[in-house]
């Protein structure tokens, strides 16, 4: 499956780009930056190693709505690139238990940021985009 993107951004290229893993149709309008929302134009990213290395993480968010029995099919779905060692399995948890289940930097980054800006009321905590709230 190819991603298109709409954005000369290669830090939205790239958050695209790895959507594709997941087997989920992407738009970039549809991509919350985690850390503009966080930091503003203050920082260009999250740094994983501040001090050891330059280079920085944007954070996306994306929200959609899912038919339960689509959720299944995709569980434990595998990809990859397997001729490169590439063996990714997908595993859908909840976000509650996203931090005992993932001991993966940049997804409890994303998770820290996202739980502080719901806290403040600064992104809705219905996980739903606008466009598909009900009015």
């Amino acid at each position: 499956m190819a991603v298109k993107v709409m954005s000369s951004s290669p830090h939205l290229r790239v958050a695209v780009m790895n959507m594709d893993y997941f087997f989920l149709q992407v738009k970039t309008k549809d991509l919350v930056d985690l850390t503009e929302m966080a930091f503003g134009s203050s920082y260009q990213g999250v740094y994983p190693s501040a001090g050891g290395c330059d280079e920085f993480l944007r954070l996306f968010l994306y929200r959609m709505r899912m038919p339960k029995e689509e959720i299944n099919r995709l569980q434990g779905k595998c990809t990859g690139v397997l001729s490169e060692g590439e063996q990714i399995k997908l595993k859908i948890i909840s976000i509650n238990e996203l931090w005992r289940a993932a001991p993966d930097v940049k997804a409890l980054s994303a998770l820290c940021i996202y739980e502080n800006l719901v806290a403040r009321r600064e992104l809705p905590a219905d996980g739903l985009p606008p466009a598909e709230k009900k009015q």
